[in-house]
């Protein structure tokens, strides 16, 4: 095909979709198309002269619209697993957050799932600082001053917490950020093409948001999240679709667990339970996919952390982190051949070779990914 026609091609394309994507491969190529979901719930790329295969492309852009300003004063909300939130706060009860959002009027978002919420597009604070106490809700002056207790009221103009001595309310001029007591989350198991999207909502930043796409055509993608559950965004809010994989997410355990045999404030259960935690799943046989472990307070050189499979070792956590901090990591190891479909996976903290008392791991979370052909 010559260039004449090749440029034929990308002019129809465009025509009959209205639109023409960008794709970038992962050796940082790029090529122009169009992002479609075939019926077998698996995407495609349709380019001129051929289909693309997805596993080449890192991610696709799409025309997405600069925001509006129907949004009045809005904060950034960091959720579990790097996942970002811009919007409006509307009010506060005893189990969610009420955001309005530039793609939603109104997002339930639960208590539990809400690592910070700073005022955007920055906050006063420049680091992010893990909090001192996970165990109740939390209020950092723009000085990093951190007061504890129980929020009970926010608004856009500012957070009522309430303490053992007394109430405080206290304006959003003065707070850097806030946080929540970390708890269970509610997660349900995701199919299909599991993706992370980037959205235009507010001027010079993005939401970020990871689920399974369960529909996508000109007008919307519909986004099964784990925890929020479907979620209908309008299409031409999207600017990046990133692939992760297509297949299967299944939770574990979502509870928060101290593993050592010394307590730790800071984490999110100071008091230790236990040198170990397992749980069984259900994996088909013969299948390929990861554990993937949510933990903080890990490093390199720290407690050792080891993952089994069946009694197995799959690998050690701590050769998966570059440097040592109080943030939740993602970490995900390769699931071995399993010998029945009921496979135990356990988390264990190493004992210390001279019997010393060890901190161990704040483990957040545990999945499994089911990793299928597109």
């Amino acid at each position: 095909m010559d260039r004449s026609c090749r440029i034929f091609g990308l002019i129809l394309l465009a025509s009959i979709s209205g639109r023409a994507d960008e794709g970038v491969r992962k050796d940082g190529t790029r090529t122009q198309g169009t992002l479609k979901l075939a019926a077998t719930g698996r995407f495609t790329f349709q380019t001129a002269g051929a289909t693309e295969p997805i596993d080449r492309l890192d991610l696709v852009r799409l025309g997405a619209k600069s925001p509006d300003a129907k949004l009045g004063i809005h904060h950034q909300v960091r959720l579990i697993r790097g996942q970002i939130v811009h919007g409006e706060l509307l009010k506060l009860d005893e189990e969610h957050l009420y955001l309005r959002t530039g793609w939603a009027n109104s997002l339930l978002i639960p208590r539990t799932l809400i690592e910070r919420i700073r005022r955007a597009p920055t906050s006063p604070l420049d680091v992010t600082k893990p909090w001192a106490d996970l165990t109740a809700d939390g209020v950092r002056s723009t000085e990093g001053d951190e007061t504890f207790g129980t929020i009970v009221e926010m608004s856009a103009e500012k957070v009522v917490l309430e303490t053992k001595a007394k109430t405080l309310a206290t304006r959003w001029s003065e707070l850097a950020e806030i946080g929540f007591k970390r708890g269970t989350i509610a997660e349900r198991e995701t199919k299909g093409e599991h993706v992370q999207l980037r959205l235009r909502t507010v001027v010079g930043q993005r939401d970020i948001l990871e689920g399974a796409v369960r529909s996508f055509d000109d007008i919307s993608i519909t986004l099964v999240h784990a925890n929020f559950g479907e979620l209908r965004i309008p299409r031409d809010r999207v600017a990046e679709v990133r692939f992760n994989f297509h297949g299967r997410c299944m939770p574990v355990d979502s509870t928060p667990r101290h593993l050592g045999n010394r307590p730790a404030f800071g984490f999110a259960v100071p008091k230790p339970e236990a040198m170990s935690f397992s749980k069984t799943a259900t994996v088909e046989m013969h299948r390929k996919g990861f554990v993937v472990i949510d933990a903080a307070g890990l490093s390199e050189k720290g407690d050792r952390v080891e993952v089994r499979v069946n009694g197995k070792s799959i690998g050690e956590l701590n050769r998966l982190v570059d440097r040592p901090d109080g943030e939740v990591k993602t970490l995900r190891l390769p699931l071995p051949a399993l010998a029945n479909d009921k496979p135990e996976i356990e988390v264990r903290v190493l004992a210390d070779a001279e019997g010393r008392k060890i901190s161990g791991v704040d483990l957040r979370g545990v999945r499994v990914e089911v990793v299928e052909a597109r």
